[in-house]
């Protein structure tokens, strides 16, 4: 990534945060005492300037200097520090997890405490919003948990555990919980906030505003919209989308109920690897960027490149658009309410969600010399034509003067997995109670967790030859054999990963379900 980046325009004046009666700081401290109430209303916390509570994968909500977890807790003021241009860089600031994000924003490989990255995503790690999961699993292929949440104005807190009883009240997390704690509205006030990238077209605008209606209501509500290339030139606006949150509680003597909902739809550039020349010696290398492609600027994504011919899960023609990127998209629903019933602090968390998306990206299979590249394709002599672009058609007499003198191509993997349906429904109903046991207390606590987890995807995935060529501007080329006749259409070589052996054309349909009682004496 570049340095200069989206910045937060606290410098300018492009950033508004009003205060007084219009707006109030977003993150105002919430003075009320704990209570055995409203302890484990986990949102009722955040922010306090006497007690720092743990409340997120534990028996019950305690001071997180009693606590015999290890915990961390990001508030809200924590995260605008931190300026982050996507989670997984919120969640490097994490002590004991490893966020590895070069491909954009969602898709990271996350590890907790040393744990192996078994496959992408985090497969030892579950991410909450709220906390419930946001998929069962956290290393569905090409469905990673982070693509489907957003960082923005809504967040009150980002909550971790690792390990200790991280396993025993959460789903999948034998290393850990990271859980995103979402505004309530205890304090009035909000916040309006714009986002410009300096040197490339990035706008995002976020706002989220929340407050008191009566005596015994309370609401939050927020969002963000953005459009832009992104920070490498790809010559088409490959961020586009938003998020709205919303919320509404009641609170009665002894608990509360609140119903939430959000939607997001959003695309972001899936960044794949990109060719650098390498000289110099194993032990004293040398990089820089090959001519017509700047390794700090540029990405084998085009304008001319975006429409990719393939099949779908019925083995019916079908033509993909590049722009789609990494498409997600969500519409969830939940309640979550809190009462004292028989002794016990029963509080019950219920969400819904439909998540459906696409995944899509070229990965370039390999790069070299046009000739080499047009050899491989066929078993004699080759020649070469522009597919795409404003050369369509048009013989290309002199390979080296492809990709603007570099003379190189690459096969392309498309990476295209479509995200059909991948909705859950979450219920984790747990009551806990405290006790007097001699000069201390024991607290006892039991659970049902009730899941329904579908992953239903499709592997549509193809293959063509492009020039590399940075600027958006690269054109698809068509490979033809000494005889004239094309191996190639419009650029595409196959339907499927023909430079990957011909694999990766697949249909998965599958549910599960998952029932846990889970219990504990502290």
């Amino acid at each position: 990534m570049r340095f200069k980046t989206l910045l937060l325009a606290a410098a300018a004046p492009l950033s508004i945060v009003a205060s007084a009666s219009a707006f109030a700081q977003a993150t105002t401290d919430v003075t009320a005492p704990i209570t055995e109430a409203n302890a484990p209303d986990q949102r009722a916390q955040v922010g306090s300037p006497h007690r720092d509570v743990v409340v997120t994968a534990v028996a019950r909500g305690r001071d997180r200097l009693d606590a015999a977890v290890s915990t961390s807790q990001l508030l809200a003021d924590d995260i605008d520090k931190i300026a982050p241009r996507s989670l997984a860089e919120v969640f490097r600031n994490i002590p004991g997890i490893r966020s590895e994000s070069s491909s954009g924003e969602g898709g990271a490989n996350l590890s907790i405490r040393g744990l192996p990255m078994a496959t992408g995503g985090g497969k030892y790690l579950q991410l909450q919003e709220d906390g419930l999961p946001v998929l069962e699993y956290g290393d569905i292929a090409f469905a990673n948990a982070d693509m489907f949440m957003r960082a923005d104005l809504n967040l009150a807190a980002i909550a971790s555990i690792r390990g200790g009883s991280a396993s025993t009240f959460a789903s999948n997390s034998p290393g850990g919980v990271i859980n995103l704690i979402s505004k309530t509205g205890e304090a009035e006030g909000g916040a309006v906030q714009l986002l410009e990238g300096l040197d490339y077209g990035e706008h995002r605008l976020d706002v989220d505003y929340g407050g008191r209606l009566g005596d015994s209501w309370r609401y939050h509500f927020g969002g963000f919209v953005r459009v832009g290339e992104g920070p490498r030139r790809i010559g088409y606006d490959g961020n586009r989308g938003g998020q709205f949150k919303l919320n509404l509680t009641r609170e009665f003597a002894g608990g509360y109920v609140r119903l939430y909902g959000k939607v997001l739809d959003d695309g972001a550039v899936g960044y794949a690897p990109n060719p650098v020349r390498v000289t110099g010696s194993d032990a004293s290398p040398h990089y820089e960027s090959l001519p017509g492609f700047d390794i700090k600027h540029d990405a084998l994504f085009s304008r001319y490149a975006l429409r990719v011919p393939t099949l779908d899960g019925d083995n019916r023609y079908s033509v993909y658009d590049e722009r789609h990127g990494r498409r997600s998209t969500v519409q969830s629903f939940g309640v979550e309410a809190q009462a004292t019933l028989a002794g016990f602090s029963v509080i019950d968390r219920f969400r819904y969600s439909h998540i459906s998306g696409r995944i899509g990206g070229d990965f370039p299979e390999s790069v070299g010399a046009a000739s080499e590249i047009g050899a491989s394709l066929v078993t004699s002599a080759s020649t070469l034509r522009y597919a795409t672009g404003p050369n369509a058609g048009v013989a290309i007499t002199d390979p080296t003067t492809l990709g603007g003198g570099n003379g190189l191509l690459a096969r392309m993997i498309v990476f295209n997995t479509k995200l059909n349906d991948l909705g859950n429904v979450f219920n984790d109903l747990r009551g806990s109670r405290v006790d007097p046991v001699g000069p201390g207390e024991l607290t006892s606590t039991l659970g049902l967790y009730n899941s329904r987890q579908d992953i239903h995807t499709d592997w549509l995935w193809a293959s063509r030859v492009m020039e590399v060529r940075g600027g958006g501007d690269a054109a698809l080329v068509d490979v033809l054999d000494a005889s004239g006749v094309a191996q190639t259409q419009d650029g595409v070589y196959g339907y499927g990963a023909s430079f990957f052996g011909d694999c990766c054309r697949r249909r998965h349909r599958v549910d599960y379900h998952t029932h846990a009682p889970f219990g504990s004496l502290n």
